[in-house]
Order: structure tokens, then sequence, then C-alpha cells
């Protein structure tokens, strides 16, 4: 029976709360799923970076790339992103990160997640990473009104 989907599996600091959870990740980032959990150190079986489920924001050179990918924290239910960097097919770390210009300038490919997080909602490819582009806080030291950078577009 195929499947449709993998996990990412790794231990997240929410944003949000500031919990470290072990957070799951929903990809169809490999051509044939089969619900694997896959945690640092993980083989990935690509030879062109990810399958399905991703938009590509910029091209990748030489045999390290990074995408960007959605999690929901186990302890106050806050939608996360996460950079997941692969080198040599294998996955190096997965860290939470806010969703900024900046983690969206340093990532190759965006979870097709994404579409929800931008207005209008439901953009696709080039549209939607433009969109983000502009909507998004520039970097890691951008604040919302609260004064917390949790990743969202929320003000």
């Amino acid at each position: 029976m195929g499947y449709r989907f993998d996990w990412f599996v790794a231990d997240l600091k929410c944003l949000a709360c500031g919990e470290l959870t072990e957070a799951f990740l929903q990809t169809s980032v490999r051509p044939d799923p089969q619900l694997a959990e896959l945690r640092v150190g993980a083989h990935l079986g690509l030879s062109d970076g990810p399958s399905d489920g991703y938009y590509a924001i910029r091209p990748v050179e030489g045999d390290a790339w990074q995408l960007l990918e959605t999690w929901d924290c186990r302890s106050c239910g806050k939608r996360q992103w996460a950079a997941v960097h692969v080198r040599a097919d294998r996955i190096e770390s997965i860290e939470c990160v806010a969703l900024t210009r900046e983690a969206l300038d340093h990532a190759h490919y965006l979870s097709i997640e994404a579409q929800y997080h931008a207005e209008p909602p439901f953009l696709a490819g080039d549209e939607l990473i433009q969109a983000l582009r502009v909507q998004l806080p520039a970097g890691e030291a951008a604040e919302h009104q609260d004064g917390v950078n949790d990743g969202s577009l929320e003000p």
C-alpha cells in the first residue's frame, strides 16, 4: 500500500510558548513515502531535491539544500515553521525558525502549506513567494506587536 507522506521528527523549541517538544513535520519530500520517521542523519534517497509538496524558491548549488516545513506545537497548538537542512542526501539538522524574509531567502524549497499564510490565501508558486517576500517581517530581529516573533503572519 502506498502512503502519501513521511514525518520529519526532531525536538524543537516552540517560538510562541518556549516549550521543547518532539515535533512531527508531515512531508512528502520522498517519491515513495512510507510513513517513516526521518530524523537527523536519515538518508532521503533523493536525486534532485523534494519530489512533491514544495515550491522551489531558488536553485540548489552543490549537494546542500534547505526546505521550510510547518509543525504544530504540542503544548500550545501554535503553527510553527522549521528549516530542514540536507547535505549529501542526509538530514543534517532540523531547527525551529520564524517565517521571515531572511528564512525564505536562505531556503531552497517552501512547503505548499505556505499558501495558507499569505494574503490573499491560496496563491501558488512564484506568486506566493513574491507575496510572502512583501508580507513577511525582515528577519530574526523583526517582532510582532506583542514583542514575539513566533513565525506567523498574525499581528
